[in-house]
């Protein structure tokens, strides 16, 4: 077997190589073709320039003026930028994975599996990252300006997903999966950027409209990839079986919003083989809108701000208790006063992203998950609150639980006692299996 890299370009670039949502480019295409060459997933590589602007070809105020609050969130980098991720095959157009709330997800994702010295090292090179929020403005957001106006911050990140994280390599030939199609769906400008001093902007009309022509936008972008190409007899293996299987785990995506203090979720899954689950929130008012962080990660709060503490956690299959046939009683339950997020919450918001007991790295610690009134979380240590919920329901067979007949629910028995609507984002991690031969794929969920 041999190796080959490969390098392409969106296939709906524009004429200038320049996309951004405002101006009507809210989609990157990339078309990897059928061929007898197997793909490594991990390989899969978005590489570009990127680069902010308060408003049309104009950079922030290096300066650091009282006008200029333009932010990004620093935990996520430019994943903000990725409101979804979907990958298709070429031949049926059929739909592989579909990542809602990608930048969500990654807002979960990166702070559990990460530690705060990747964000300060590496991950601030490949994906614009950053542990403060006011390094993530001078660094990133006002890094070209001045002198350096017209110098682009380069990237260069992998896609976390299911099906490219796959232990197997993608056979692309027409007796596989004959192409991929990957797509981004870029996140609106309101949603992407935050002002950094939050609530402080309804006391200045004139520094919260400065923000609203405020754009981002990618430059040179191209997907690098490695193949390999099989040798005479596996190749003949390949194009000769039918009914090959490549299996990954995938992430499946929902959204809905709580606004009691019995906060109940149901959702009709449809998946056979769900290994856990876990969501993360943040009030409605601060979901596309320039005067918050509509991508940090919050516990529970009131309209006032005090922390609607949860008191009791209960997951559901069915209607029944399930796996844990009991009911979580936080510390708050009886000490209100306690602000640290309660232990057995916390690790089953981290085991349902990756296994506790195999966890290397994280950035998660008492510093930054207690509950707090802060209004802007973002300002705090490591990027602000790092919040959620979560179970696991398979960590040993591998095989997950079948939720195709049967309702997914949890129930929460919070202080949530005033008018505060917020969104609930929930990820779903499922075993599936992808069967194909020469007449098309087939998923089986």
């Amino acid at each position: 077997m041999s190796n080959r890299y490969i390098e392409l370009v969106p296939t709906n670039v524009p004429s200038d190589g320049k996309i951004s949502f405002k101006n009507g480019h809210p989609v990157i295409q990339f078309i990897i073709g059928a061929s007898d060459f197997l793909l490594l997933g991990s390989s899969v590589r978005l590489c570009g320039d990127f680069k902010c602007f308060i408003k049309k070809d104009t950079c922030p105020d290096s300066t650091g003026t009282s006008l200029d609050q333009l932010n990004m969130d620093c935990r996520t980098g430019v994943f903000g930028a990725f409101d979804q991720m979907v990958i298709k095959n070429v031949g049926q157009f059929s739909t592989i994975e579909h990542i809602k709330s990608y930048n969500r997800f990654m807002a979960s994702y990166v702070p559990v599996t990460s530690a705060s010295t990747d964000l300060e090292s590496h991950f601030s090179e490949t994906a614009l990252m950053t542990g403060n929020p006011h390094e993530q403005k001078i660094g990133v957001v006002n890094g070209t300006t001045g002198d350096r106006a017209t110098e682009l911050n380069s990237f260069s990140v992998h896609l976390p997903c299911g099906f490219l994280m796959g232990q197997q390599p993608i056979f692309l030939g027409q007796q596989g999966i004959n192409g991929i199609v990957l797509e981004l769906h870029l996140t609106p400008d309101n949603q992407f950027f935050h002002s950094m001093n939050g609530l402080d902007q309804e006391a200045d009309v004139t520094k919260t409209n400065s923000l609203l022509d405020a754009f981002y936008e990618f430059s040179n972008l191209k997907l690098t990839a490695e193949l390999v190409q099989p040798d005479p007899q596996t190749l003949q293996q390949l194009t000769s079986k039918a009914g090959s299987t490549y299996q990954y785990n995938s992430i499946s995506s929902y959204y809905t919003s709580i606004n009691s203090a019995n906060a109940i979720v149901n959702f009709n899954l449809g998946l056979r083989n769900v290994l856990g689950a876990w969501c993360n929130f943040i009030e409605a008012k601060r979901i596309n809108n320039f005067q918050y962080n509509g991508l940090e990660t919050r516990w529970l709060h009131n309209a006032n701000m005090s922390p609607a503490y949860i008191k009791t956690l209960i997951w559901t299959r069915g209607g029944v208790k399930f796996p844990e046939n009991y009911d979580t009683e936080t510390i708050q339950k009886d000490t209100p006063a306690n602000t640290f997020a309660d232990p057995s919450v916390l690790s089953g918001f981290m085991n349902a992203i990756t296994q506790f007991s195999k966890m290397s790295r994280t950035m998660v610690a008492p510093n930054n998950t207690y509950q707090n009134n802060n209004v802007v979380d973002t300002q705090k240590l490591d990027g602000g609150q790092i919040a959620g919920v979560g179970i696991a329901y398979d960590q040993v067979s591998g095989q997950g639980v079948d939720f195709s007949t049967q309702n997914f629910g949890i129930r929460m028995d919070c202080n949530l006692t005033s008018d505060n609507p917020t969104g609930l984002y929930l990820f779903v991690h499922s075993k599936q299996t992808l069967v194909f031969n020469g007449s098309g794929i087939q998923i089986l969920k």
